[in-house]
């Protein structure tokens, strides 16, 4: 388990949320508490009534001014402004000339403060998938904060329960965050996509070997999924006929549906076909 860094502290050598293994294995793990206040162990560890205030703290103390004060940005100012966008914009794909004029800075500058996020592990990129290196490149990433607790300090979406909207937001965090934290502690050799047509088809999350797809996932919150909103996996079947596709839900029965794609619960992924993938 990596150290947690308390507000004041110093920037962790590396940082990912509590895995779900330690908890879920015991029957405590209680998802939306997750998607509310996060998955730091400190937070798992205290009475639910403290994780406002601390995450208010640790977001102000050490986000902003321990980063501040550190040199690692000159203008705090329009740093921890960056901080709430790239927040409240968690996974989605980045358009740095957008974020750069609500900031009012460049976009280079934007550029080096998402580095700043990946330098200090406070949140990952994951790239578009191209069989080019290169051009993986040169597309747009997404990023994921390392924390839904953290992103919801940041966004202003604390609270005891969150809108649909959110909760769909925090849950594609939370299996992103998950899949890099066991990707890490069980030495997978995978490495994460998303998957962009040039007409807008998408696909959440591409499990890669190198230059092979093992897998796709589209990721739903929703109770009940209807095909008829799998129109990005379906496009990516298409092109992609060999690769197995999967639906993560929530407390969903596994079942095949058109276009062999799987639904299956987001336990039973990660249990029993997540270290599979071929």
């Amino acid at each position: 388990m990596p150290q947690i860094c308390l507000p004041g502290g110093r920037i962790p050598t590396i940082f990912f949320p509590l895995p779900i293994r330690n908890s879920a294995a015991a029957g405590s793990f209680a998802l939306d508490k997750a998607l509310r206040i996060g998955c730091l162990p400190i937070l798992w560890q205290s009475q639910d009534e403290d994780y406002r205030e601390f995450l208010l703290s640790y977001t102000e103390t050490y986000l902003r001014e321990e980063i501040a004060a550190e040199g690692v940005v000159r203008n705090i100012g329009p740093f921890s402004h960056f901080l709430d966008i790239a927040a409240a914009g968690d996974g989605d794909t980045v358009n740095y000339s957008n974020i750069a004029r609500e900031c009012g800075v460049s976009v280079k500058t934007v550029q080096q403060y998402y580095q700043i996020l990946e330098d200090t592990f406070l949140a990952y990129k994951v790239p578009a998938w191209h069989k080019s290196r290169r051009k993986q490149l040169t597309r747009h990433p997404r990023y994921y904060f390392f924390d839904m607790g953290v992103s919801n300090a940041l966004s202003h979406t604390l609270g005891p329960k969150l809108n649909p909207l959110i909760r769909g937001r925090r849950f594609e965090q939370f299996i992103v965050t998950q899949l890099l934290a066991l990707i890490h502690y069980k030495k997978l050799d995978y490495q994460l996509h998303y998957w962009r047509t040039n007409h807008g088809a998408e696909v959440d999350v591409l499990i890669c070997r190198g230059g092979k797809i093992l897998c796709a996932l589209e990721i739903k919150s929703s109770r009940t999924i209807s095909t008829e909103k799998l129109g990005g996996l379906q496009s990516f079947i298409k092109e992609h006929q060999r690769v197995p596709t999967f639906v993560i839900g929530i407390n969903q029965t596994e079942r095949l549906v058109q276009d062999n794609v799987l639904i299956i619960d987001w336990r039973n992924f990660f249990e029993n076909k997540l270290c599979g993938l071929k």
